[in-house]
């Protein structure tokens, strides 16, 4: 019903009703990580969704932008007629707020992974929230991105030569164990797990720097940690919707690791107000069918179960598609490709994952494609 919904492109109006969740810490507030939130990160296409009467509504979405300098959020918390004036926005009761308060600052991940300590990174970003610049007043920050850079170091797996009877076997893992005899051998292999990485990694001291946010609390309500956001590069999902093993690391047989892990990084990912994965390798290229259907599931288990994180702080992020993600011919028949991706984000397993709210980047001319898609998945929920 959906996909059909989808693919016949039916317009329908209305806002999705937002629930008010008791923060954690005591009382709510505005922006809580726990409510639905679309976030608008977007150059060019910004307008198109969150002005006119097919906007993104702002009361009914917890819409928030990403601000890069140009100050203005375009939107505000009353449904009164209005119009741009100056950065803000005035109805028949004078200039009202222009939505800066739902304007996300940013902090670049590179620079923050060149810190190096906890202390270092928990202050750029505290700064970030206690002191924003362009306009950017929601209290709130996103790290622009989250990538190889706060990885695990490549695991290293020690090899020695084993023989039996004389005939030389191969190189093997340390751990796997030799049984020799007259008759023959056998290797027996064991699974080999990842190493913990060390205090000094990249990934560690930034879950040390949110575990020290995390006992900071904010004036407004919530910890600062609940107030960082971290933008996923697409390495996150692609890595762990293809890997194997308890971090998803290993080999294609599951016994050793191949790929570095990110098990530095996940714990301070599970006291974030929010964790936004980047569904595509860039813009215009979606991840491929395979991984919206395994990743975005395995990482909200991952960091649930292994961290305490919370799966109501998982977003899937969006950009504009220029074909399909490979494989999904069956799931999206002859849908657009940003119909696609809408059905790909609001069906099965990553449902749960729409219903917490979508985050958008450069989706451009794309927008009211997006709108219309979104519109009727957000109906048939």
């Amino acid at each position: 019903m959906l996909k059909a919904g989808l693919v016949a492109g039916a317009l329908v109006t209305g806002a999705l009703a937002v629930p008010a969740m008791a923060a954690e810490g005591g009382g709510s507030w505005h922006g809580h990580p726990d409510e639905p939130r679309t976030v608008v990160y977007d150059a060019k296409g910004a307008k198109t969704l969150l002005t006119g009467p097919r906007r993104l509504s702002c009361t009914g979405d917890n819409v928030f932008r990403q601000m890069t300098g140009d100050q203005a959020a375009y939107c505000t918390d009353d449904d009164q007629p209005r119009s741009r004036i100056g950065g803000d926005f005035r109805n028949g009761r004078g200039v009202v707020n222009g939505g800066l308060h739902r304007g996300l600052a940013k902090v670049n991940g590179h620079a923050l992974a060149k810190l190096g300590t906890p202390e270092r990174m928990a202050g750029a970003l505290k700064a970030a929230i206690d002191r924003p610049r362009d306009g950017a007043e929601s209290g709130q920050v996103a790290i622009d991105e989250i990538g190889n850079q706060f990885r695990d170091p490549k695991p290293v797996v020690e090899k020695r030569m084993l023989s039996c009877n004389g005939k030389v076997l191969g190189s093997f893992p340390t751990e796997f164990r030799l049984r020799c005899n007259r008759n023959g051998w056998k290797i027996l292999r064991k699974t080999i797990q990842p190493p913990q990485p060390p205090e000094e990694s990249t990934g560690r001291a930034f879950s040390n720097a949110m575990a020290m946010l995390s006992r900071m609390e904010h004036r407004d309500g919530g910890t600062y940690a609940q107030r960082v956001h971290a933008y996923m590069a697409p390495a996150f999902v692609t890595s762990i919707a293809n890997g194997r093993g308890a971090h998803f690391t290993q080999d294609r047989r599951g016994r050793k690791p191949v790929r570095p892990a990110w098990i530095g990084v996940a714990e301070g990912l599970a006291l974030a107000g929010g964790v936004h994965i980047e569904m595509y390798r860039k813009p215009g290229l979606p991840v491929a069918a395979l991984e919206w259907a395994r990743g975005p599931q395995r990482i909200a288990n991952y960091l649930e179960r292994r961290y305490g994180g919370k799966r109501t702080r998982i977003h899937l992020m969006l950009t504009r598609a220029d074909a399909q993600p490979t494989g999904a011919e069956r799931a999206c028949g002859d849908a657009s490709p940003m119909t696609c991706q809408v059905l790909l984000a609001a069906s099965g397993a990553n449902a749960e994952f729409f219903d917490n709210g979508l985050t958008l980047f450069r989706v451009g001319k794309q927008a009211g494609e997006f709108l219309t898609a979104y519109r009727v998945a957000q109906a048939q929920r």
